[in-house]
């Protein structure tokens, strides 16, 4: 296993990926029989929950197309094999994919907390109108630290 790997060797990856699909798979696959079995409108929740399961699917496929390339790019990286033809190009579409999947991972982390903040809307209907408030007070602090999150100040310009 290469030292610049961070630990993962390319089983490890492919495990990882391969069992993380299986289990995401199969829930996604339960609550599709489940609403077959009984059936019910699907809400915009739903929508979100299988949003983020496409995105997931995406990403998962990004780490396992993307392992060869990391074992060969960072096995010439610590100096166990020597650089090939391709290692520029090698370099670059690993940068590309690593760039992606990183991309992925936050699309579905922002999908599945869109689908729980619908979930909870949608379980508040009939209450006291103060957890309707905790509500949108927590919704709007998903929205400000999104903004925040892509859109973070750059301290470059400041002469000190």
């Amino acid at each position: 296993m290469s030292a610049k790997t961070n630990g993962f060797a390319q089983g490890t990856v492919l495990k990882v990926a391969y069992s993380m699909l299986g289990l995401t798979s199969s829930v996604v696959l339960t609550r599709i029989v489940l609403n077959i079995l009984k059936p019910r409108r699907l809400t915009a929740s739903d929508y979100f929950v299988f949003i983020a399961f496409v995105f997931h699917v995406t990403k998962c496929t990004l780490y396992v197309a993307l392992s060869p390339y990391m074992q060969r790019v960072y096995a010439v990286s610590n100096g166990e094999t020597e650089p090939y033809p391709e290692l520029l190009h090698d370099r670059i579409l690993m940068a590309k994919m690593v760039f992606t999947a990183f991309c992925m991972f936050w699309a579905v982390l922002w999908s599945i907390k869109l689908s729980l903040l619908l979930l909870y809307r949608r379980l508040l209907v009939g209450i006291s109108q103060r957890y309707t408030v905790v509500w949108w007070c927590i919704a709007g602090i998903c929205l400000v630290v999104s903004y925040l999150q892509h859109h973070k100040p750059s301290f470059r310009n400041i002469h000190v």
